[in-house]
């Protein structure tokens, strides 16, 4: 979905955007987290993390918080 955002740098754009998969990833009982965004320059693919919810999260960094 954020493929429209490539190279424009907008990552809260895209954090906003992805809301759609964190609120489906969170009634499955998981925690969907954008680690890399294509809006950022030079990415080609988004990166994402997917864990159990409730599941530590410190160890990452969403793109929109870099």
């Amino acid at each position: 979905m954020c493929g429209q955002l490539a190279d424009t740098d907008d990552v809260s754009a895209c954090y906003r955007l992805m809301e759609y998969d964190r609120r489906l990833l969170e009634h499955i009982g998981g925690e969907f987290v954008v680690l890399e965004s294509q809006a950022s320059p030079n990415i080609r693919v988004c990166r994402v993390a997917i864990r159990k919810k409730g599941a530590d999260t410190a160890d990452l960094i969403p793109a929109h918080e870099k």
